[in-house]
């Protein structure tokens, strides 16, 4: 399921892109466009984001200043 809402923010997001691109260049609704860009780039962030792979469970992720973990001591 995420993957399907992923590629639908994918599509919708080049749709916001290119649609706002269009409406700069013709001047027809430069505000518009302006903000369909600014949409388009907040749907990629979020794809971005969501795709990002997590840190396994339990990995050690804070290292003190010699090199060992908050677990370690």
């Amino acid at each position: 399921m995420a993957d399907w809402v992923l590629s639908v923010m994918m599509l919708a997001g080049a749709g916001l892109l290119f649609g706002g691109i269009y409406l700069i260049f013709t001047r027809k609704n430069k505000k518009q466009g302006i903000l369909m860009l600014v949409a388009s780039l907040v749907m990629f962030l979020n794809v971005a984001i969501w795709t990002v792979p997590a840190p396994a469970p339990g990995a050690a992720t804070n290292t003190g200043s010699n090199g060992t973990t908050d677990a370690e001591g």
